[in-house]
């Protein structure tokens, strides 16, 4: 919208329609927004279209700032791009500058100099650039000034050297030229040139080779030109690929009239005159020569150092959704939501295994901190397991996402979806999270969590994974998120979706994108993570095959090695080898063993393949079969136990009777691979009340559902559950919160009634099973208040409402409600 007061024109602009002011100051966009202003050809007359731009007003230092624009003469539209717009009051506008900039003033250098290089240093106008020329030649633009001054390295001619400068503003307006400063090179370079050498720090130790980031030592011998003072004289060093010109390098004389002359380069990625730096890679040349005998010069060597990347592992017989080791690159882990987002690094310093993690950074205040996990399809029936490592601090917040046939769904890590406050279905929980910046291992079952959440879909694909936080309280202000600190992170490792391979097993590698061929690869396998391959190499060959693993987790490991010699860190891939069904053993009570026990359980192993599917088991009882989502089953990952408890079934409890001939069989159950029991596992064993020494559990008591009624009759119901069945209940209700009940039942009665008034009471009940064993005892705290019901009698009094009447107060008795109007 038009601004209504908006901020003055400087005269140096010609403002181009009106100015505008949005209505949201202070926002941050997740991703570069368009801002486009048009204008007319009545608003631009006189003016030049190419000096159009869009303008931002900058409250903090009261001026108006220029942001990089595209024009669209054809259209008469200006566009920019923005990321956040300024606090406090946002104002916009276009502005044609047709203004010259005033000509820099330039700062006399030190003069005459012994060197042909130096630092040309001046006062320009803020928003400009400095070209400045020695002897009218250009030695090109300084870096854009943003505080009225500016810097620019220039190279010097030996004798006189005449300086000047013109600024360029971000409008194209050039200025006049500078005033001339000028700078006097007096070398005193030797009258003749013997030799020239590459030496370690002591100057004692020749070299030939060097190695890229490392510093090279230069000596020339020569004649000196005058005894009497110290004086320098010029090489010029170049590299035979990254810099074929080269840069000009002043050595200084070690003393009056010795006619050595000695100074330093570096060896770097790119040249550098003002630090001395020639740029070299592995395997170049790098030249030396004398300005005064170009014929005397050296070479060195740059030695190849640098080992080559890792390679990256996969499988063409089994392949994997995703093996990120973040050893040779992130895979999909990349920032998510801009600004707002988190950064993903590949991290050196921390890893479980190899040499990188991936660290995710929240680098900003708050904002959602969420980063891609995956882009990538799959069947979770096929990859039902999600493992990765972790390193989280405590208080770092981030749940995972899984869009799941075109629908969202959030699985807890750390942040509380009941606290977040959204709408996306939380299915579940990765366990027993650990924040304490330490590592460690999680696994989530995916297909069981949505069969769990979706038991009648036939089918599910996944298309993305992703990480964040997503507090929705935080959404209605700007975007969703907002607990954590800006650097708050954590890292992950050996993020792996991957299924149980199938033998033979091939495996394959290559080399990443951009790099050479290797040289030779050294691998091996076997059942530890971190496994180093020694530095033998196996050749150049790029898969191998593998027969007759063994069950259980596996890993390959694989370097490489370059043509200079040079290995590579290690990769690894995990491999998963499970054709092997689970085992089942160890039932107890035993095969035809007579036992009083209530509890029946049963030994199912599937080490060392991938585990058990607890989903898949089916276990029979006489005539009833029931699964893991009966709360009278429970299977036991850790011990591999699998426990039947009948007194859990619900409603009503599975109750032996003396002598019964109990017939059990698990009728089915498969590992994670898929492999299952050839043939239901049966026993059977006699049941024995008077060896029934295990008490049932404590009761429950079922009503009242609250510890606080109303005074009046109060009616108590309670249960218990025992194998052997219960054959009654001692009860009473007292005062005390832990009063000792009597061994003398009340008969098989679950339910008592009581005439309460005002106080705090404690009924206490145990319960008697058939084999004689008394039951732990429930105390149940009540409290017992008062409630006065208010009817109207529509009598006048001293209290009228708008009828007239008068309020009468009524003691209830029970805090039933009232049946009855009185008018």
């Amino acid at each position: 919208m038009p601004a209504v007061n908006p901020p003055e024109v400087p005269s140096a602009l010609n403002l181009v329609g009106t100015i505008y002011e949005l209505e949201a100051p202070g926002i941050n966009f997740t991703e570069p927004a368009d801002t486009t202003i048009s204008y007319s050809d009545s608003e631009i007359t006189g003016l030049d279209e190419q000096k159009l731009g869009i303008y931002e007003w900058d409250i903090l230092s009261q001026r108006w700032k220029y942001i990089p624009t595209a024009i669209d003469t054809d259209n008469n539209i200006l566009t920019s791009q923005i990321l956040h717009t300024p606090l406090f009051r946002a104002y916009y506008a276009v502005f044609c500058d047709n203004t010259i900039p005033q000509a820099p003033v330039l700062y006399q250098p030190l003069s005459p100099s012994n060197k042909l290089s130096c630092v040309i240093y001046g006062e320009t106008e803020a928003e400009t650039t400095v070209e400045v020329f020695v002897n009218g030649q250009s030695q090109g633009v300084s870096e854009l000034s943003r505080n009225d001054w500016f810097a620019k390295e220039v190279t010097l001619n030996e004798g006189l050297n005449h300086i000047t400068a013109k600024a360029v503003d971000i409008a194209g307006n050039i200025s006049a030229s500078s005033e001339q400063v000028d700078i006097e090179a007096i070398l005193g370079p030797p009258t003749a040139v013997s030799g020239i050498g590459g030496y370690e720090s002591d100057f004692s130790t020749a070299v030939t080779t060097t190695q890229a980031g490392n510093r090279l030592y230069i000596e020339l011998i020569g004649e000196d030109s005058d005894p009497a003072t110290i004086n320098t004289t010029t090489v010029l060093v170049k590299s035979s690929i990254t810099d074929t010109t080269g840069i000009l390098v002043t050595l200084t004389e070690t003393g009056p009239n010795t006619g050595t002359y000695r100074g330093v380069i570096y060896i770097g990625l790119e040249s550098n005159a003002l630090t001395r730096t020639v740029g070299a890679l592995d395997n170049e040349t790098i030249i030396i020569s004398s300005i005064v005998d170009p014929t005397k010069e050296m070479t060195i060597s740059v030695d190849d150092t640098t080992p080559p990347s890792v390679p990256s592992i996969y499988s063409s017989t089994d392949p994997s959704i995703c093996q990120n080791t973040f050893e040779d690159n992130l895979g999909d882990w990349r920032n998510r939501s801009g600004i707002s987002g988190a950064t993903v690094y590949q991290d050196g310093s921390t890893s479980l295994t190899g040499k990188f993690s991936a660290q995710i950074v929240n680098t900003h205040e708050g904002g959602d901190f969420s980063c891609y996990v995956l882009e990538d399809s799959f069947d979770p029936a096929q990859y039902p397991i999600m493992s990765f490592d972790y390193k989280i601090p405590e208080g770092v917040k981030t749940n995972f996402r899984v869009k799941v046939n075109g629908v969202w769904d959030e699985i807890r890590f750390t942040d509380d979806p009941n606290e977040v406050g959204s709408s996306i279905e939380t299915i579940g929980e990765v366990e027993d999270v650990i924040a304490d910046n330490e590592w460690h291992h999680a696994e989530i079952d995916l297909l069981r969590l949505l069969e769990n959440q979706y038991p009648g879909a036939p089918s599910f694909t996944v298309t993305e994974i992703i990480m964040g936080e997503w507090d929705m309280d935080y959404w209605y202000s700007t975007i969703p998120g907002g607990n954590n600190a800006a650097g708050a992170a954590y890292w992950i490792d050996n993020f792996i979706i991957t299924k149980s391979v199938t033998q033979p097993f091939g495996i394959n590698w290559v080399m990443p994108s951009g790099e050479p061929a290797a040289a030779g690869y050294s691998y091996s396998i076997d059942q530890l993570a971190n496994t180093v391959p020694d530095n033998v190499s196996e050749g150049t060959a790029i898969s191998t095959t593998y027969n007759g693993l063994a069950d259980g987790t596996w890993y390959f490991h694989i370097r490489a090695k370059d043509s200079a010699g040079n290995w590579s860190d290690a990769n690894h891939y995990m491999i998963l080898k499970d054709d092997t069904p689970p085992r089942v053993s160890s039932p107890y009570p035993a095969n035809g063993a007579i036992s009083g026990s209530p509890i029946i359980t049963l030994s199912i192993s599937d080490d060392p393949g991938l585990g058990v599917d607890k989903k898949t088991i089916k276990f029979k009882v006489e005539d009833a079969i029931y699964e893991v989502f009966s709360p009278a089953l429970y299977y036991n990952s850790t011990s591999q136990i699998l426990t039947f408890s009948p007194y859990r079934i619900s409603p009503a409890s599975l109750v032996f009777t003396d002598g019964q001939e109990i017939n059990v069989s698990l009728l089915e159950v498969s590992d994670k691979a898929g492999n299952a029991i050839p043939s239901p596992f049966s026993w059977s064993w006699i049941y024995d009340v008077d060896l029934d020494t295990t008490p049932p559990e404590a009761p429950e008591v079922l009503y009242p559902k609250s510890h606080i009624v109303n005074s009046g009759k109060v009616v108590f119901t309670w249960i218990a559950h025992d194998t052997s069945g219960i054959e009654g209940y001692s009860f009473i209700l007292d005062e005390e919160p832990n009063t000792i009940v009597d061994d003398v039942i009340e008969g098989q009665v679950m339910q008592q009634v009581y005439d309460l008034t005002e106080g705090l009471y404690y009924f206490h009940v145990k319960a008697l099973d058939k084999a004689g064993n008394w039951s732990e005892i429930t105390h149940f705290e009540l409290r017992v208040t008062p409630n006065e019901l208010h009817v109207d009698d529509f009598n006048d009094g001293t209290k009228p409402n708008l009828l007239g009447g008068d309020m009468g107060v009524f003691d209830s008795q029970d805090g039933s409600s009232c049946m009855t109007t009185y008018i």
